[in-house]
């Protein structure tokens, strides 16, 4: 991401709309924060270092994100419980 791109990227972002992650606590300070944006994709960024900008994902392409990670997720529980059960 170019400077430019990164710059105009931050300047489309409103400040007021972050939410953080639902993993997140004041326990935990390290986070991702999250928002909608006007034309529907999805802008994150790292909550400890806000004023860098964030990244931007098609409401298609971070769906997919999500998914994915749901799936190995669960894949990785899987795999787990199956390695206890063998001990």
């Amino acid at each position: 991401m170019t400077a430019e791109r990164h710059h105009v990227l931050h300047n489309r972002l409103s400040a007021h709309r972050w939410r953080k992650s639902s993993y997140s606590g004041d326990q935990n300070p390290s986070c991702l924060e999250w928002q909608h944006t006007p034309d529907g994709s999805i802008a994150i960024r790292d909550s400890k270092t806000p004023s860098r900008g964030g990244f931007l994902f098609r409401r298609e392409a971070w769906s997919a994100f999500v998914i994915a990670l749901q799936s190995e997720s669960a894949e990785a529980s899987k795999l787990r419980s199956e390695q206890e059960a063998r001990r």
